[in-house]
């Protein structure tokens, strides 16, 4: 999925040059796609990090 996240990057910053025909995904979709997918792996990675009971304490706690 890291590469996908890299050819959508790619997309983006085709889509936004003066001149370059691409048209493959479009810029819009292409961040809205690199966006899902981020949040999919921060999901993941969250689920991962607090996955034991009072665990949500340790998330939600300020600090103050």
């Amino acid at each position: 999925m890291g590469t996908l996240r890299l050819l959508l990057a790619i997309a983006v910053i085709l889509a936004h040059i003066p001149g370059v025909s691409y048209r493959a995904t479009g810029g819009e979709t292409s961040v809205q796609c690199f966006y899902i997918i981020s949040g999919f792996f921060i999901a993941m990675i969250l689920d991962r990090k607090y996955n034991k009971p009072g665990d949500l304490r340790l998330f939600t706690r300020t600090g103050c």
